[in-house]
């Protein structure tokens, strides 16, 4: 039995714990990112942002096409007095069906944002951003969390090195590629709405994974599971870590200009 439930925790927290926690980073990040923004740029910071918000807003809407659940409003961007910079309204469904549409809804700007910045890198560099797991990690070896997540930092950091020493071949497009990524990572995160509406679904795959995994012959394929999985997730969670590190370092950039502006 203990066994069945480590193997449980341990799938929950590749699948969910690890893209969860990066997206609350990205939030905070975002946020303070925002704030210095707007104390710098006022207004005018959220149309130098809106690639990012409309990609924001595609996800949702990309969520709700996966879902098949029908799109009555779709607003990409549009900077309103209440503080609203787009939305998508959709139908609501009721029971199992709608916690789980609700949860691919609301965590659409977290893997569209990752297919956008892969897409962006092709557009500009060329080339496709992969982070190839067997890098990092030994074959058939299942890394401990800490681990893994210092790998996926690790490995978007390599892959910005790459890029920025031997992908691009101009200035103009390294540029380009750096604004489009700040955008779409910036905005990235989860808001408040998207977490409270996502709860249900999320709370439900929990409680599911959790009674199949008292199944011993289920937690052996979680197991397997996890060995199959890895490899995949692992290029979403480094892109996560990759918009990490670029907000961060945007982050910091703004927080100096805000300063010096005020001396």
């Amino acid at each position: 039995m203990a066994n069945s439930l480590i193997q449980s925790l341990k799938l929950l927290a590749f699948l969910l714990g690890v893209p969860f926690g990066f997206a609350l980073l990205l939030q905070w990040i975002g946020g303070g990112i925002r704030k210095s923004g707007v104390s710098r740029f006022g207004n005018a910071y959220w149309y130098i942002v809106s690639p990012g918000v409309a990609c924001h807003e595609t996800g949702h809407a990309l969520g709700c096409l996966l879902t098949f659940c029908r799109i009555t409003k779709f607003v990409p961007f549009s900077v309103s007095e209440d503080g609203t910079l787009g939305y998508v309204m959709h139908e609501a469904k009721s029971g199992w069906k709608g916690a789980v549409s609700n949860l691919v809804i609301a965590t659409g700007p977290i893997w569209f944002g990752c297919i956008v910045i892969v897409a962006i890198t092709k557009l500009c560099a060329g080339t496709v951003m992969v982070a190839n797991y067997g890098d990092y990690f030994s074959n058939g070896a299942l890394p401990g969390l800490l681990e893994y997540v210092w790998a996926c930092l690790k490995s978007s950091k390599d892959l910005l090195i790459n890029l920025g020493g031997d992908v691009f071949s101009s200035g103009w497009l390294a540029a380009l590629w750096f604004y489009l990524v700040f955008c779409v990572a910036s905005e990235i995160g989860l808001s408040s709405v998207d977490i409270a509406s996502m709860w249900q679904g999320l709370v439900g795959i929990v409680v599911v994974v959790l009674l199949l995994g008292m199944v011993p012959v289920v937690s052996n394929w979680y197991a397997d599971g996890i060995r199959l999985l890895l490899p995949m997730l692992f290029l979403v969670h480094s892109m996560m870590a990759l918009a990490v590190l670029v907000d961060g370092a945007i982050w910091l950039l703004m927080r100096l200009i805000v300063r010096r502006g005020r001396t």
